[in-house]
Formats: C-alpha cells, structure tokens, sequence
C-alpha cells in the first residue's frame, strides 16, 4: 500500500544518509571512528545528524507528523541546540567545553531517533488515527472539522495533538 511504502522510503532514506553521512565524516573530514571512547560513543549521534537532514524536514512538513509530534520535535530540537551552545561558548577550551558541548550534541541528536520512531509509527498508523489512503476522509461536524464559516470541510484531514 502506500502508506507502506512511505514508511519504507522514508527509513530507507533515513539509514541511507545516516551511513553517508557517516562515510564522509569518516572519510572525507578524516573523523573515523577509533579505539577512543569519545569517538566511539558519538557515531550514534552522528549517524542521527546525518540522517535528520533528510528526516527531519519530513518529520516537521507531511501531515503525519501530527502537530503534537511536530511542536514537541522542534521543542527538543532547539532545546538541547541552545544547550549545547550555551556550554560550548561558556566553557573554555581548557575546562572541556567544546567537548562537554560536543557530547551533548550527540547525545542530543542521538534522543531524535525516539521522534523518529513515533513519525514511522504514525506513518504505518501503529497506535494513531492515520488517515488511510483507502478510506474516505472524515468531514462533518460530528468530527469537529469545519471551515472558519463553521460549515463542514470536505477536505480536512484528522490531526492528533
């Protein structure tokens, strides 16, 4: 069906640019992945960074991104953004702050993965009201979708949040 077709091209191209992003950090910018702990510890971040460049976008703009999802992604997002900054520029050089700041963005890019799970979910229709391309879009005041007139709105979609 589509909508699993979505899901999967949506994946996909999450792991495709996770693992070229990570080929170029790797290769290109000469950051392999080595025996220090602190490179091993943030692929996984790295790998989410790669792959929110695509998914993200996805995420914020196609209607299965309800806007609960949305508002809470961007909410994360910016949050930990300013974090990271905030103990990058605060902390000198030589007290750690680059790397404390380094860290926190990691991990912070490595929490993404919990909204991206729930966009894949919403998109299969796991444990949401997905709209199915098979069935006929609700209208009507019996579910509260109108049109600023207050009249029904034949062309609304459901949304959560």
């Amino acid at each position: 069906t589509v909508l699993k077709g979505a899901v999967v091209s949506s994946l996909a191209f999450y792991l495709l640019f996770g693992t070229l992003g990570l080929m170029v950090e790797w290769f290109l910018l000469g950051n392999p992945p080595v025996m220090d702990v602190f490179q091993l510890v943030v692929q996984p971040g790295m790998f989410t960074y790669w792959g929110t460049l695509v998914l993200g976008p996805r995420l914020v703009t196609e209607p299965a991104g309800a806007r609960g999802l949305r508002r809470a992604f961007l909410l994360y997002f910016a949050a930990f953004s300013a974090l990271y900054l905030a103990v990058a520029l605060a902390l000198p050089r030589q007290y750690g702050g680059i790397f404390l700041g380094f860290v926190i963005f990691a991990a912070g890019t490595a929490g993404l993965n919990g909204f991206y799970l729930a966009y894949f979910r919403r998109l299969a229709g796991v444990g949401c009201h997905a709209v199915r391309y098979s069935e006929p879009v609700p209208s009507g005041p019996e579910h509260g979708l109108k049109t600023a007139r207050g009249t029904p709105n034949p062309n609304s979609f459901p949304r959560d949040g």
